[in-house]
């Protein structure tokens, strides 16, 4: 494997780099590990859990392949979680002179479980009347209403993800076998054989104001209870799912930077809503979305770029851009830009929970 020795060194110097950048930060930083705070420096433990999001089963680094290709498409499977993810992603990728030989590719349905993408998968049926997909980015691979989602699959792809609908994201009994489902279809029928599998992890919601349920991004102690019950959280349950497919997954931190955003002072703090959202589920447009974007940008596209997240200039500050519900807007400006890219940096490198992020270059 001599031949990948460069290839591993450009591939790992973005994540290096950030290690160094966050050390001194993270020597006097309280962070939340499940439903411990933990103080003091990220541990070996912490660190393992990264390196394993970006080895391969035997040990070794990525295959070469994946940081070098000419072309790299993404194909996104989920819902609404994954609409409000991608809606600036293309404007990074502008400003950042991604080319457009890679692509991003969407398709959400509306609630869309796994269990629901996998109950097409199994029926080899085509997606619903209501569907959303298409191209985000660049020049894609060509995917239609008209092809079956098998056949959508088997296009040449090179990273595929999944998301679970935020609902029933804390339960980890919603997630199998059903991820066993998608993932047979992608090894099985995806002609990459280096395609990377990657599980977008959502944020916290509480839907209880409509009728809807609580899912928590963190586990806690139900002090009510008799018992003093745990209650899991998303956090939970995505460690869950990693411990039982290792490998053949790799973790998008999305909920992990939507809570570094909250825990700054840019979270409006409106009364009923939880921060950045427009109905306690959905992120509003500004901040809140752009958080989602850029770790989507950190995972995908950061080893092909000169430079750094940082380089993005981004600002949605036009009331046009931020319409909809008045809740959870949050503009992005020159003043607090970089604060939200660094929520999504840091959840790239610690994605097993919030961190306080530092809003100053002095911090």
């Amino acid at each position: 494997m001599n031949h990948l020795s460069s290839s591993i060194n450009k591939s790992l110097r973005p994540l290096l780099l950030l290690l160094v950048v966050m050390q001194p930060m993270l020597a006097h930083s309280q962070y939340h590990y499940g439903d411990v705070n933990h103080d003091g420096l990220i541990n070996v433990t912490d660190v393992n859990n990264l390196i394993s999001m970006i080895m391969t089963d035997d040990g070794s680094s990525p295959d070469s392949s994946f940081f070098y290709d000419d072309s790299r498409h993404v194909l996104m499977v989920g819902n609404s979680f994954t609409n409000n993810g991608v809606e600036y992603i293309d404007n990074i990728c502008e400003h950042l002179a991604l080319s457009t030989n890679h692509s991003i590719q969407r398709i959400c349905m509306s609630n869309a479980t796994l269990k629901r993408y996998a109950e097409i998968i199994a029926s080899d049926g085509y997606l619903p009347g209501g569907s959303v997909l298409g191209t985000i980015y660049g020049n894609g691979i060509n995917i239609s209403k008209d092809m079956t989602l098998r056949e959508i699959i088997s296009q040449d792809w090179d990273i595929i993800t999944f998301q679970q609908s935020s609902n029933v994201s804390d339960d980890y009994s919603t997630y199998t076998p059903y991820l066993t489902t998608l993932i047979e279809c992608v090894l099985a029928n995806c002609p990459n054989k280096h395609v990377k599998i990657m599980f977008n992890m959502t944020w916290g919601t509480n839907n209880t104001n409509s009728g809807g349920s609580v899912a928590p991004f963190n586990g806690y102690i139900d002090t009510l209870s008799s018992d003093s019950t745990y209650v899991p959280g998303i956090l939970d349950a995505v460690k869950s799912m990693k411990e039982d497919y290792g490998h053949l997954l790799t973790v998008i931190p999305s909920g992990t930077a939507v809570e570094n955003l909250r825990g700054t002072s840019l979270n409006p703090h409106e009364e009923g809503f939880l921060g950045f959202t427009y109905d306690n589920q959905h992120m509003a447009n500004g901040a809140g979305r752009y958080v989602a974007a850029c770790i989507l940008f950190q995972v995908f596209f950061s080893d092909l770029i000169n430079g750094t997240l940082y380089d993005d200039k981004t600002t949605i500050t036009n009331p046009a851009d931020l319409g909809g519900s008045s809740y959870g807007k949050v503009p992005v400006t020159d003043a607090n830009r970089k604060i939200i890219q660094r929520c999504a940096m840091y959840a790239y490198i610690h994605p097993w929970g919030a961190l306080t992020i530092p809003e100053t270059d002095d911090e």
